[in-house]
């Protein structure tokens, strides 16, 4: 027969100890990314070739942030359109995709320096252009970066 006061004491030990469990995974994951992160800058600031930066920058993501995919845009001005530099978890159809009209105008730099986040594309008017690419490659939210503050901070990456 068990005592309530041994069962209260052995339930605040068993939430104690799976506490202690799961702050002990949080600080081996945070470890983890802040490994990836000193590595990834490495080859992320020690290239100015672009070549080299654009894939760094989808492996630093998927190492820092849980997703199904990573694409890295890049805007060229020549051209007026955004062609994806560097990409992983998104098929070789959209990865191939290029952008070069928004709302019937020829398209520019991103009009944010913030991160911008859609947490339901479908519901962000911004995005509504794209939902059909997005419906085809299962894509129901992003956050989205820019890389243009790397670019103010160093010359040689002016061109992102």
């Amino acid at each position: 027969m068990s005592h309530p006061i041994v069962d209260a004491q052995t339930e605040r030990l068993t939430a104690a100890e799976a506490a202690l469990a799961a702050a002990e995974a949080r600080e081996r994951d945070l470890q983890q990314r802040l490994v990836a992160l000193v590595t990834a800058s490495g080859t992320l600031f020690g290239s100015p070739d672009l070549a080299d930066m654009m894939p760094a920058v989808v492996v630093l993501a998927r190492t820092l942030l849980p997703a199904d995919g990573y694409a890295v845009w890049r805007h060229d001005h020549e051209s007026g359109t955004w062609y994806i530099g560097a990409s992983s978890g998104v098929s070789e159809a959209f990865s191939q995709r290029v952008i070069d009209m928004h709302r019937g105008h020829k398209v520019a730099p991103v009009p944010f320096t913030d991160p911008f986040i859609a947490e339901e594309v479908d519901k962000v008017p911004m995005l509504e252009e794209r939902l059909a690419t997005y419906r085809e490659e299962g894509i129901v939210d992003e956050l989205l970066s820019t890389l243009a503050k790397i670019a103010a901070k160093d010359p040689r990456r002016a061109a992102l």
